[in-house]
């Protein structure tokens, strides 16, 4: 054992884990929350691609698997760990990396020799030599490191993903900490700002210093997420102080330094001094637990095993007392770390502990790698110098590597272990996933999901980036032609779902390539709403599900993210929190969540006056919102004149736009249909002709944008041809009523038309159905009333 853990212990740290014996030895039960980084580290400790630990001594490794091994075989923790809401996307990325790496693997395994050895040996140039033998050292390095260490790691990672580990949070029987995890906690929402707000606000010009927008946002991304495990922690104590449940939540942080940062922000302090709990710690890390493992030594009463754990730690705080004490006031002691002498005196505590450790498989295995490491080294010296003479040594040690290693059993069991992965996550989505599920169905459909807009051109938030002036090209790429896609018929679309297939593969390999980017949040967040949650083998999605709950989700976490990017002054990222914020109102709207939807709607059309977008979402939300009723149907004529006001505004916005763009026309076509509908709305409420005349300028007026050489057919939208049987229908009662009979039927079989053709599009809609009885019912009377008038007038 290195016990450079302990380096980082002092009398503080100590005093902390003697609070947490004394809680137990009164009969609390200690819970512990932990992040993707400890799980990461627990079960691939060189890190995920296992170059990462290189300056990494094997001691020091060892030291943090010993103490990780206490923290997730619960020891002393009551319960599973949990890992929040927040942090469980981390954990889908790493799937996806293991994925990756594998594939990597293999393929290197299979051409290391055409792809390395021979390029090697033919080029004559001596610096680009060098260059190519750095490349195949840190080659053989993962190779082997992957084998010698993959199927113990991801047979490990998926063991915690399979024990129910992530779904405790739903699962858990605990209601008071299920809801304190809920992600739409209210008391969670109200606090969380506060605390982020001030951390970033108070090292903003810190930030600005970060020149790539990637690492911008992914600073942000963890202290977010670092604040939100903060936050829900603190709530949840207080949440059990106050029921008297003895329980106590800890943070198992793995970044110590930023979680110290954020509770002693003034914000979090008042809210602890709120809550009565100023005194409270609940924050722990390995080193904590690497010292509590060293300490602890099972009993079968645990009143015993905790009074032997709080004697050890009572003897460990006088040392370190002592210790600091000398350092205050002996200059020879200050330039030491405080924890050096609790590793120096606790030797006779933790002999038996290390005596266990270093006897387990997992030393050994590290062990193995450096041999090999070094052996890879001292080849690819001589490698170097003679390139001949030395072929033929590496290809005996990796022969001899595959050999001893099992390599093919190896990967067999890692394929085996990363499906069980796959499996375990087949209810949560993720955006990677879907794409691929996609590609590999070869079929696609768009969804609606639950939005009470139906409409193909305004169903989703297909503006998005229209202003934008920093737009990325390779975003650009992708998304354009998704959406032009989305704007064609069902007939056409299957002539294009080869061409979309291929774009979405573009963005999986631009996805797994690219670090996460504004811009490329913001297009899976499209993405998401686009696609349905699960493919079947023909394309479909279950019930039209979509994913709005989850693309909400994550678009909530971005919004206090994009806004304090914006508020370091970048016009770029001002641009990203402006593209979000619409989204957002989209969002709102599809989840039925129409109060915030129109609460944003309105800061936004106050802040960005000539921005059509923000009247467009702020019209659906109260078409949407007013409609969402049992009866589906507006409750009077002020309603409906509150709608058609923004409509109209939000078009007229519109057509001061680049008319030449497809995006804009079609929006303006949604518009146009909208309005025809509404004041066929108003007419049947008020009875007002010109309403009908104003409906059918409205609907005249979209039709010039269908019927040219390149461009689809009004019958082929559904949504249309409902508006024009509508139409038709409330002008054939307005003929109806002025005794206009044979005016009235004909218009009347004109709407049947049109309604019968929206259904053999959408079959399913209870709406077109409920408008084809209504014609059919209304044609029957008036077919009823002429064949009696017709009758009496022949008596006559």
């Amino acid at each position: 054992m290195a016990f450079e853990l302990l380096e980082s212990v002092g009398s503080e740290q100590i005093q902390e884990l003697q609070q947490d014996i004394r809680m137990l030895q009164e009969g609390y039960e200690l819970l512990t929350v932990v992040d993707t980084f400890d799980i990461c580290e627990y079960c691939f400790p060189f890190g995920i691609e296992f170059d990462k630990k290189v300056d990494k001594s094997m001691g020091s490794l060892g030291d943090e698997q010993f103490a990780y091994d206490f923290l997730f075989k619960k020891k002393y923790f009551g319960g599973k760990p949990i890992v929040i809401e927040e942090y469980k996307i981390e954990l889908f990325n790493v799937k996806h990396k293991i994925y990756r790496l594998s594939e990597r693997m293999l393929n290197r395994r299979n051409n290391l020799e055409s792809e390395f050895i021979q390029p090697i040996l033919k080029e004559p140039n001596a610096v680009k030599r060098k260059a190519m033998i750095g490349t195949l050292q840190n080659t053989l390095s993962f190779l082997i490191s992957y084998a010698l260490i993959s199927e113990t790691s991801v047979t490990r990672y998926s063991e915690l993903l399979e024990s129910g580990y992530l779904a405790e949070m739903r699962q858990t029987q605990d209601d008071l900490l299920r809801d304190v995890f809920d992600t739409a906690n209210q008391e969670f929402v109200n606090q969380f700002k506060a605390v982020f707000e001030e951390w970033v606000r108070t090292r903003r010009d810190q930030i600005r210093t970060i020149a790539d927008k990637a690492d911008q946002l992914q600073e942000l991304n963890s202290v977010y997420k670092d604040v939100t495990a903060c936050v829900r922690v603190l709530i949840a104590n207080n949440r059990y102080r106050e029921a008297g449940i003895k329980k106590k939540v800890i943070l198992h942080s793995s970044t110590p330094d930023r979680t110290d940062s954020i509770v002693t922000t003034s914000a979090f302090r008042d809210l602890q001094r709120d809550y009565g709990m100023a005194d409270l710690s609940f924050v722990r890390n390995k080193s904590h637990t690497f010292l509590l493992s060293l300490v602890w030594e099972p009993s079968k009463e645990k009143d015993v095993e905790y009074g032997q754990v709080a004697s050890r730690l009572a003897e460990l705080l006088n040392i370190a007392m002592t210790y600091e004490q000398l350092q205050a006031v002996n200059d020879s002691f200050k330039k030491r770390s405080k924890g050096g002498l609790v590793a120096n005196k606790s030797d006779q505590i933790i002999t038996s502990a290390r005596s266990a450790f270093e006897q387990s498989l997992l030393l050994t295995k590290l062990g193995e790698f450096g041999d090999y490491k070094s052996q890879i080294r001292e080849l690819l010296d001589r490698l170097e110098q003679d390139q001949t003479a030395q072929y033929g040594s590496i290809i005996d040690l990796y022969n001899r590597f595959l050999v001893e290693a099992k390599s093919k059993a190896v990967v067999q069991s890692a394929e085996l272990a990363l499906e069980n992965v796959k499996n375990v996550y087949t209810l949560q989505l993720n955006i990677s996933t879907l794409v691929r599920g996609i590609i590999k169905a070869q079929q696609i459909k768009v969804t609606k999901g639950g939005d009470m807009i139906r409409g193909s051109f305004h169903h989703l938030p297909f503006l998005i980036f229209i202003h934008e002036r920093n737009f990325d090209r390779k975003v650009k790429k992708i998304l354009d032609p998704l959406i032009s896609f989305c704007f064609q018929p069902e007939r056409l679309r299957r002539f294009h779902t080869n061409n979309i297939i291929q774009v979405l593969g573009e963005f999986a390999n631009f996805e797994g390539r690219t670090r996460e980017t504004p811009s490329i949040s913001l297009l899976s967040l499209f993405l998401m709403l686009l696609l349905p949650v699960a493919q079947n083998e023909k394309g479909g999605a279950p019930n039209g599900e979509g994913n709005e709950e989850r693309a909400l989700q994550n678009a909530e976490r971005l919004l206090p993210i994009f806004e304090q990017l914006s508020e370091i002054g970048d016009p770029s990222a001002i641009d990203y929190f402006k593209e979000l914020r619409y989204i957002i109102i989209w969002l709102y709207r599809r989840c039925r969540r129409y109060d915030e939807s129109l609460a944003l709607a309105e800061i936004c059309v106050k802040l960005y006056r000539q921005d059509p977008r923000f009247y467009h979402g702020k019209c659906l939300t109260r078409y949407s919102m007013y409609l969402d009723n049992e009866e589906k149907q507006f409750a009077g004529v002020a309603e409906v004149d509150e709608v058609i006001s923004i409509a109209r505004h939000s078009m007229e916005l519109y057509q001061k736009e680049d008319t030449t763009e497809e995006k804009i026309n079609y929006t303006i076509v949604a518009l146009l249909n909208t309005l025809a509908h509404l004041y066929c709305v108003r007419y049947r409420l008020i009875k007002d002709f010109e309403d009908l005349v104003q409906a059918r300028k409205d609907f005249k007026d979209l039709r010039q944008y269908f019927g040219g050489e390149r461009q689809p057919d009004i019958a082929e939208y559904p949504e249309l041809l409902h508006t024009g049987a509508f139409l038709e229908y409330c002008c054939a009662l307005e003929k109806k009523d002025t005794q206009k009979w044979e005016e009235a039927v004909i218009l009347l079989d004109s709407a049947f038309d049109q309604i019968q053709a929206a259904l053999a599009l959408v079959p399913d809609s209870d709406l077109y159905e409920k408008l084809r009885k209504e014609i059919q019912e209304e044609n029957r009377k008036i077919g009823n009333f002429v064949k009696k008038e017709t009758r009496r007038a022949e008596r006559k």
